[in-house]
């Protein structure tokens, strides 16, 4: 674990580097949307591996829906706060 935290902060500090070639980015975009592409798929190969997986379907996708709501309710009010603690005040006019 934080190996990948350390990982995160490396990459935070290089991004806030100024005036970073604009191949950073580039590169960046296409090494992050391979890496998802890849993770998305094994997981679906380790989901498919499973032989119960179909007959299981029924409620692991409503705990899956049920985890995803929660997940987008917590991540949208979590952001909201955040931006009235950082923001505050800020661009009220242009609303």
């Amino acid at each position: 674990m934080l190996i990948l935290i350390g990982i995160l902060v490396i990459g935070i500090v290089v991004g806030s580097l100024p005036k970073l070639p604009e191949a950073v980015y580039t590169w960046s975009e296409w090494i992050l949307n391979i890496g998802l592409f890849g993770l998305l798929f094994f997981m679906g190969v380790r989901l498919g591996s499973y032989p119960d997986m179909m007959r299981q379907l029924k409620s692991i996708g409503l705990e899956a829906f049920v985890f995803a709501v929660c997940s987008l309710v917590g991540s949208v009010i979590v952001v909201w706060v955040i931006e009235r603690l950082m923001f505050h005040g800020e661009g009220q006019n242009e609303r």
